[in-house]
């Protein structure tokens, strides 16, 4: 259960509307910063 690392830097770039794209942008970076670190598969951005 739970989202992909694809799904969650989907939603998070979704909330750019809200926050601003500068920060969607930056908590992008930061959330495929944590997949790498627990060697979850990398975020492709073609998908």
């Amino acid at each position: 259960m739970g989202l992909t690392p694809v799904e969650i830097v989907e939603a998070l770039l979704h909330a750019a509307g809200y926050c601003g794209f500068p920060r969607a942008i930056n908590v992008t970076r930061v959330a495929k910063e944590i997949c790498a670190e627990r060697d979850l598969p990398p975020v492709d951005s073609t998908q």
